[in-house]
């Protein structure tokens, strides 16, 4: 499946220098409907909207930036938003959607793929979500340090 870019999704530019890009329904009602859900696919398809398999996120490196000893004003701006947003929303969602929070996992997304004709078992996506509780609770604690 191709990769389409988020403002082709959204019908709507990133703005703000980037701080708001992904913050938008059709991305978010795909990244949380529940595939099992009659009425969650029906709403899709009303809304003409596509359901996410994969959720596939890098987040901005803050403790990098944090470690530049940027001003608070410029540190701020290392802050992922977006990022951590769908992650989560994935993770939510696990039993309809694979998330993946770190490169790490990369090779293990595609042997579950290649040993499961295609398919990313609930196992494998429910142990993605608590990693990506996990690292997301780890970068928050981070930024709650760096501005206290």
């Amino acid at each position: 499946t191709p990769v389409t870019a988020v403002s082709d999704v959204t019908g709507f530019p990133e703005i703000m220098g980037g701080r708001v890009k992904t913050l938008h329904p059709h991305i978010h009602a795909g990244v949380l409907a529940d595939k099992d859900s009659s009425s969650h696919m029906q709403t899709l398809q009303e809304m003409d909207l596509k359901a996410f398999d994969l959720i596939c996120v890098n987040l901005y490196e803050f403790e990098n930036a944090l470690n530049k000893g940027l001003e608070t004003r410029d540190l701020v701006e290392e802050i992922d938003i977006g990022g951590p947003t769908l992650l989560r929303a994935g993770a939510k969602n696990f039993y309809s959607v694979a998330v993946l929070p770190d490169p790490r996992f990369y090779e293990r997304f595609l042997q579950e793929l290649e040993q499961n004709n295609h398919k990313i078992s609930l196992a494998f996506r429910k142990e993605m979500a608590a990693h990506t509780f996990k690292k997301i609770s780890e970068y928050d604690a981070t930024i709650a340090r760096a501005l206290s």
